[in-house]
Order: structure tokens, then C-alpha cells, then sequence
């Protein structure tokens, strides 16, 4: 009756996840329609050459023919299939979370949900076998086993490589209220959890001044968005040869009766691929959409990132800020390649790295 009853509860279970995903709109609520069919021709299969439990008593044998479990078989591989997809597309993306976010325990915990609802289908024959206590010391044994192989396992590899970023950066001019971000140096952040002990003691190495902890947020606002959560550490370097950006104010005017003051702005990085511009808000409105840009960084920094065509190096943007205070726009242009301090980092790194290098020049003006 245990595995009777579990067999038909895996229907159920399918049939009732089904209807919750739906009534909540979750696009993938498909994923269990597979389960559904396949429990629904289990029971065709049951009712049709399955045991009644008097019989299954009398007979000693189980109320479930044996085939009726290899209707599942067809929605277990389209599971397995789904969860090796959905891993291969989890596992990337988990490098760029936040440090603040337990990475390895979200992924376990998608591997694990994923493999539960695999596996699901076949839990009625414990029942049948009544070997609990088997089944639970087998299962406590391959944890620890995998416990231990994880735990004595290095987890990169060049098939499976740690991705840091390096950052050969320099400013032009003094950052006020943020001591220390005025030397030039490169800047190295981790995108991935995991041990970097051996790529810092290879940093300390090369300077007998040794690495420092990343320095500022301000520092990666080159690959903003992505500066939120880039951290790792800063060591010393010569000025990178690259055009620190330049702008100048192509027109500003004041509107006494809206009390609004209007920028045109253009910037010009010659020599690089992109450029960032930062600066305090509020602002009323621009010219690139209909709606008011957010906060991008508190306490109330506006960040625009131009990414430009083969040939193009400037482009100007109209701003609206409601006073008439002087403002300072922080520049950033970047160049996508090694300097030679770069290239002799790189060449000390791991094989199991896989380094991004740019370059970047930083500057401001004062509007």
C-alpha cells in the first residue's frame, strides 16, 4: 500500500506544481507537464495490469507492474536534459553575483531542488524493497564521499578557469574626500568564489611594496554596472601611456522661470574603445530617454557609458539639473589591452586564470 500510495502521490505532486506555476505565470511552468503525462500513462498502466490488494496480499507480490515505472522514463531524460542546461547557464552567471552573495550555496541548492524532482518518480520502489535503513546508510556514505572529494579538490583547471580582471589605471587629477586613489597602479578583482592566495603571493612578488586591499568603488567605474561587486587589491605601478578623456561644455544656459539649468556636454576619448562620465544628481532630465535616470551609485552618482563604433571618439549628452551649483564630472576612457606592467602580471598568473587586462585613464571637470 506505502508504494501504492507514494505512486500515486507523485502524480498528484506533479499535477499540483503544474497548477501552482501556472496560476503564478511562470513561463517555465511546463516543466512539469512532461512529469504529468508520464504519471497519467503510469496509472493507465496500473489500473490496467496492476494487482488489487487483495490479490497483491494473497500473491505476496506489489499492487504496481514493474513496466509501469518505465513510463517516467521519457520525463526523467528531459529533466536531466533541463538540469544540465540550467547548470551550464548557472554556473557563468554565479561568477557575476555580489561577494555578499553565498554563492555555492544557491547553486547547491538549484542542483539539489532540480535532482529531487528527477529522481522523484522512482522513490515509490523503496517501498517495495523495504530497505530503509540500506537506503540511508548508502546515501549518508556517498555524501561523505562526495564531501571529502570536494573538500581535497582544487576547483579550477585551464578547462575550468578562474576569471580576474586587471586594471592598469592612473589619474590625471586629485579625487577629493578619497585619499589614495590618485597613484597610479593596477588593479586586480576575482569574478569568481574561491582561493586566491596564490595569484596574491605571486602579486606581492613583483613589488617589494606588496598588494593592499582593493582601494575604492570609484576605481572600476570603467566596467560599470560591474563595479558593484568587483573587489581584490591594488599594487603599485608606473602612469600607463594612454590619453587621459578630455570634455568641455559645448553649452549652458539658465532658465530663470523653470529654474533650470541646461548642459551640453562633450566628451572626447581619443584612443580608447569606451568612455564612462559620472556625476552628482538631482537631475530633471536628459536627452537620451523620455524617463529620468535612477541613482546609479549612491549617495546620488549618475553614471553614462558610451561605448563607441571603429573611428568614433566623442559624444555629448544634454543634462537638466534643477540649481545652479558647479558640478564635477568624472572621465573615464578605456583602452581593451596589456601594458608591460600588464604583460608581466599575466605571464606570473596560474595557468587556471583567465585574465581580462585594460587599461584606463581618469580625469574630471568642474562645471
Amino acid at each position: 500500500m506505502m508504494e501504492y500510495e507514494s505512486f500515486h502521490g507523485v502524480s498528484g505532486w506533479a499535477v499540483l506544481q503544474l497548477f501552482v506555476w501556472a496560476e503564478l505565470g511562470i513561463g517555465s511552468a511546463y516543466f512539469w507537464l512532461w512529469t504529468c503525462i508520464s504519471g497519467f500513462a503510469s496509472l493507465v498502466m496500473v489500473n490496467a495490469f496492476g494487482l488489487s490488494h487483495k490479490k497483491a496480499v494473497e500473491q505476496d507480490k506489489s499492487m504496481i507492474p514493474w513496466f509501469a515505472y518505465l513510463c517516467f522514463f521519457p520525463s526523467v531524460t528531459i529533466l536531466y536534459q533541463i538540469l544540465i542546461q540550467v547548470m551550464a547557464m548557472a554556473f557563468p552567471l554565479s561568477g557575476r553575483l555580489p561577494p555578499d552573495v553565498p554563492v555555492e550555496l544557491v547553486i547547491s541548492t538549484i542542483f539539489s531542488l532540480m535532482l529531487i524532482n528527477a529522481i522523484t518518480p522512482f522513490q515509490p520502489l523503496l517501498h517495495r524493497f523495504h530497505r530503509y535503513r540500506a537506503t540511508f546508510r548508502c546515501l549518508a556514505v556517498l555524501i561523505i564521499i562526495g564531501m571529502i572529494i570536494a573538500s581535497l579538490s582544487f576547483p579550477y583547471s585551464p578547462y575550468r578557469p578562474k576569471r580576474v580582471t586587471l586594471q592598469h589605471a592612473s589619474r590625471s587629477e586629485r579625487m577629493p574626500g578619497h585619499p589614495g586613489l590618485d597613484e597610479p597602479a593596477v588593479l586586480f578583482a576575482v569574478c569568481d568564489a574561491g582561493p586566491i592566495g596564490n595569484m596574491v603571493a605571486r602579486l606581492k612578488e613583483i613589488d617589494s611594496r606588496g598588494v593592499t586591499p582593493h582601494r575604492d568603488l570609484h576605481d572600476w567605474d570603467s566596467v560599470f554596472p560591474l563595479s558593484h561587486f568587483l573587489q581584490g587589491y591594488s599594487l603599485p605601478a608606473p602612469t600607463p601611456i594612454l590619453r587621459s578623456p578630455t570634455a568641455k561644455v559645448l553649452s549652458d544656459t539658465w532658465d530663470p522661470v523653470a529654474h533650470e539649468r541646461t548642459l551640453v556636454i562633450q566628451v572626447d576619448y581619443t584612443g580608447s574603445e569606451w568612455s564612462t562620465m559620472k556625476f552628482m544628481g538631482p537631475l530633471k532630465r536628459w536627452n537620451l530617454t523620455a524617463e529620468i535616470p535612477p541613482i546609479s551609485i549612491q549617495p546620488g552618482y549618475h553614471v553614462i557609458r558610451h561605448i563607441g563604433e571603429h573611428g568614433l571618439s566623442k559624444w555629448a549628452v544634454e543634462l537638466t539639473f534643477g540649481d545652479r551649483i558647479q558640478r564635477r564630472f568624472d572621465l573615464t576612457a578605456t583602452h581593451f589591452t596589456q601594458s608591460p606592467t600588464l604583460q608581466s602580471i599575466v605571464q606570473t598568473l596560474p595557468d587556471w586564470t583567465a585574465p581580462l587586462s585594460l587599461m584606463s585613464a581618469m580625469s574630471h571637470i568642474d562645471v
